[in-house]
């Protein structure tokens, strides 16, 4: 009799437990192949056929929770950790929750969220507006593309999001960081000092109907001072402004992006990765060692058709900026993207993707490097 007693009074506060905190399970994981081939100025052609996770989307466990506290306020958490499938490492610099963790407070007036997250412009997380807006293939689909076509911003640290209620479509958002990356010794700045690289951004989103748009402020604010000394001297704060258009026209989803941005450096060359733009050594007539900052635009356009064998998608572009040195070499940067996603169920699809990207660098009307990159991918998806 005790022991049915005490397994009733277990059972009631699960259940009560599990009404007042709802915590999911979920995930993804993706796996396939890939194919790519690198032609560099002066460097001749390297390939590699690869197996690998996360072509279409990282692979990842989710944890989620909501506790509902009454008259529209709420508690929730969410934490994301990204792995390789491939070789069972964990993602994001060995982070447990690297992808993702945040702490909320939902209120009749707005959301706020502490944690670690991604950029309103970085094409991943939660509060990824820009790129989920005005780009087909919103931050996924490895290799050449989504990397080094939109200007480089990242997951975060020590983040602060603010975000408003929707008002007749419209909604406000505002991220800070306080010290961008923990691991790399960009934790939390001390307060009135230019000792951290640091995060901010204002953006709104407007919806009605099949019409989207957002408009995204942001800048990184880069350190200064490093025990005392000077640092990045030659690397002033990167300003851009991000428009994202996307209007669903039932046959198919039209997606427009466009960025300008002051004092960035993103290199539009896949193999160099973020943070590579590169001034002109005029001694040897090639790129020297020294980073440097540059000016410019970079444009998307892209198109998703919903077909009886799965979604087909398309996009291009396009990419101008200029280096902030004396001799103003201009970084140029052209791709163009083919992919199709087929459902075999309601968690299930295959995907294939084809890319072709093209970059180049000038300095006196005279390239001082090119690259010029075919990307194939094959892969599966399945969602629990």
């Amino acid at each position: 009799m005790k022991k049915t007693l005490i397994a009733l009074a277990a059972a009631t506060l699960a259940s009560t437990s599990a009404l007042a905190a709802q915590v999911t399970i979920s995930g993804i994981v993706d796996a396939g192949f890939a194919y790519n081939n690198v032609n560099r100025m002066n460097e001749g052609t390297t390939e590699d056929f690869t197996l690998d996770s996360g072509n279409h989307n990282g692979s990842r466990f989710i944890f989620k929770g909501t506790e509902d506290l009454g008259d529209g306020y709420a508690v929730s958490f969410y934490l994301e950790n990204g792995f390789s499938l491939d070789d069972g490492t964990q993602g994001q610099g060995g982070r447990l929750f690297g992808r993702e963790a945040r702490l909320s407070f939902e209120t009749p007036y707005g959301t706020i969220s502490f944690g670690r997250m991604g950029a309103l412009t970085a094409g991943m997380g939660t509060y990824d507006i820009f790129q989920f807006y005005g780009d087909t293939f919103d931050g996924g689909w490895n290799y050449a593309v989504d990397l080094s076509n939109w200007f480089g911003r990242d997951r975060y640290d020590n983040m602060l999001t603010l975000v408003t209620p929707k008002v007749a479509g419209f909604t406000g958002y505002f991220q800070y960081s306080f010290g961008t990356d923990t691991l790399n010794e960009q934790d939390d700045a001390t307060p009135g000092e230019r000792d951290k690289d640091r995060y901010a951004a204002l953006g709104l989103s407007y919806e009605n109907g099949p019409l989207r748009t957002v408009l995204v402020l942001d800048t990184i604010l880069r350190q200064q001072w490093k025990d005392g000394e000077k640092v990045n001297q030659n690397l002033d704060d990167a300003q851009a402004v991000s428009l994202g258009i996307g209007y669903d026209f039932d046959f198919m989803t039209l997606t427009f992006g466009a960025q300008y941005g002051k004092n960035e450096t993103q290199s539009f060359f896949l193999s160099d990765g973020a943070g590579s733009i590169k001034t002109y050594d005029t001694t040897t007539g090639a790129r020297s060692n020294t980073n440097g900052t540059a000016d410019g635009y970079t444009l998307g356009l892209g198109a998703s058709f919903p077909l009886p064998c799965g979604t087909f998608r398309a996009a291009a572009y396009y990419g101008d900026v200029e280096v902030n040195d004396s001799m103003g070499e201009k970084y140029k940067n052209v791709n163009v993207v083919l992919g199709h996603e087929y459902p075999f169920s309601k968690r299930t699809f295959s995907y294939i993707g084809l890319a072709y990207k093209h970059a180049w660098a000038k300095a006196d009307g005279e390239k001082f490097d090119e690259e010029r990159t075919f990307t194939g991918m094959l892969g599966l998806v399945h969602k629990f």
